[in-house]
């Protein structure tokens, strides 16, 4: 990777190089109209440019950085407050389902019951009817 960089970056440096012999002219370069003005040859107006863009391609792709950075921290909290929930919302799941099975199994135990008192009853009219005859 460091050889595909150093190519990259002796072609550029070699562009400008030659791009700096072809246009040695003087140009006037106005920053501030009427009280900034400043001579200079083109090539070295153009790199200026461009290093000044490359500059402000820089901090801004350092201000994304940043951003991401505080989006991730924020998407972790954010994480491990649901999972914290999630966790939360199973134990009383399971407390539930406990719950559940208690009154399942209440409900067949007064089924059961229903259906002794049922037996009894009958046993008791059947002994009764046996006693009568």
């Amino acid at each position: 990777m460091r050889q595909i960089n150093f190519v990259i970056g002796f072609v550029i440096i070699f562009g400008l190089v030659l791009f700096s012999l072809e246009n040695p002219t003087m140009v006037m370069i106005r920053v501030v109209p009427g009280s900034l003005e400043l001579q200079l040859p083109l090539c070295i107006a153009m790199i200026g440019a461009m290093g000044f863009g490359a500059l402000l391609v820089w901090v801004l792709s350092v201000w994304g950085e940043i951003q991401s950075r505080f989006s991730k921290t924020f998407d972790r909290r954010k994480i491990k407050e649901q999972e914290k929930q999630i966790e939360s919302l199973q134990e009383d799941l399971g407390k539930y389902r406990l719950n559940l099975d208690k009154k399942k199994q209440l409900e067949k135990m007064q089924d059961d019951l229903e259906r002794y008192r049922t037996i009894v009853e009958d046993k008791r009219l059947l002994s009764s009817a046996d006693d009568k005859a």
